[in-house]
C-alpha cells in the first residue's frame, strides 16, 4: 500500500509489527468515514453537487488502483474517509489484493460483507475489477440515502438470493434519474457490462458540468 500515491487514496506512512498490537500510521483525515459523516456529521446536510463531487472523487481513486490492478474487496462508505474542503479518500485495504491474472480467487472460507460484494465475488469466490464497480453502485446509494443501509428489511441471504433472481434496489427518494442510471450500471448481472472506473469517472465529472448551473447562486 505505501507504493500506492493518489490524492484520493489515504497514505500509508508505516506499519510496526513488532509485537502486538500492530500499530498502523496513516494520514490525518479530519472528518472521519464516511458513513458516519453522512449519518451524523455534517454529511447530514449534503448537497447534491457535493455527492456528485464524492462519487467522482472515489471513483477517481479506484480508477487508479484498476490500473495497478488491485482489487480492493471492501468499498463501502465506512471505508472512505473524509478532510476538509470535501477532499474523500479511499481507506481500509485489509482485504485488497493484486490481480496476477483477470481475476482473483480467494479462500471459501473468506468473510465479505455480503450486501456490498457483488453476486460472481459472493457464490464463486471470483474477485475483479468489476466485482469492485458491483460495490461502488451500493456506495452510490450510501451516498443519495445518508448512510442508509442497503437492502433495507432484508438479512444478508435474503439479498444475495433476491440480486441473484434478478432484483435491484428501486430509485431512492429524490433520486435524479441519471445517477440512478449509473447506480444500476453498475450492478449489470454480467460483470463485462458492467462500466470501468475511468469511465465512472468521466460520467460524474460531465454530470458535475451537467448539474452546476442548477447550483449557482444568483
Amino acid at each position: 500500500m505505501k507504493d500506492l500515491l493518489h490524492k484520493n487514496i489515504v497514505r500509508l506512512y508505516g506499519v510496526c509489527t513488532q509485537e502486538e498490537p500492530i500499530f498502523i500510521v496513516t494520514e490525518f483525515m479530519a472528518n472521519g468515514c464516511l458513513l458516519n459523516y453522512l449519518r451524523d456529521g455534517q454529511g447530514k446536510n449534503i448537497k447534491f453537487k457535493t455527492v456528485l463531487d464524492f462519487a467522482a472523487q472515489i471513483a477517481n481513486g479506484m480508477a487508479y488502483l484498476e490500473q495497478k490492478r488491485y482489487v480492493h474487496c471492501d468499498l463501502a462508505a465506512r471505508n472512505i474517509l473524509v478532510g476538509e474542503l470535501d477532499l474523500v479518500k479511499i481507506a481500509d485495504f485489509g482485504l485488497a489484493k493484486i490481480l496476477q491474472g483477470g481475476r482473483l480467487l480467494v479462500d471459501r472460507e473468506s468473510q465479505f460483507p455480503i450486501k456490498w460484494t457483488a453476486p460472481e465475488a459472493a457464490t464463486k469466490k471470483e474477485y475483479t475489477t468489476k466485482s469492485d464497480v458491483w460495490s461502488f453502485g451500493i456506495l452510490l446509494y450510501e451516498l443519495i440515502t445518508h448512510g442508509s443501509n442497503p437492502y433495507p428489511g432484508m438479512s444478508n441471504n435474503e439479498a444475495l438470493q433476491a440480486v441473484l433472481s434478478g432484483y435491484r434496489m428501486p430509485k431512492p427518494n429524490d433520486c435524479h434519474e441519471l445517477y440512478y442510471q449509473i447506480m444500476c450500471s453498475c450492478w449489470e448481472e454480467n460483470p463485462d457490462n458492467r462500466p470501468t472506473f475511468e469511465t465512472l469517472y468521466m460520467r460524474f465529472d460531465e454530470f458535475m458540468i451537467q448539474a452546476e448551473p442548477n447550483y449557482r447562486e444568483t
